[in-house]
């Protein structure tokens, strides 16, 4: 779940650099409101930290508590 989330807010700050970079904000007007660059510059970081947050989580090494030692000798062979 956690590497679906990565991906998803990856694709979000994606597509708000893109808009952030060279969309003419002086026109970029969006269910009735003029968005200002520095709105979408906010979203972009806001949106990449989310996805190192949840690629993190979903990317990381999972330690189940203490491993197990075998029973024999035999069995490590």
């Amino acid at each position: 779940m956690y590497k679906f989330l990565a991906g998803l807010f990856a694709g979000f700050a994606i597509t708000h650099l893109g808009f952030a970079l060279f969309a003419d904000m002086s026109s970029l007007q969006f269910m009735g409101r003029t968005w200002s660059v520095g709105y979408i510059w906010g979203e972009f970081v806001v949106y990449s930290a989310l996805t190192l947050l949840f690629a993190y989580l979903g990317w990381r090494t999972k330690t189940t508590g203490a491993k197990r030692e075998p029973s024999s000798p035999t069995a490590q062979l």
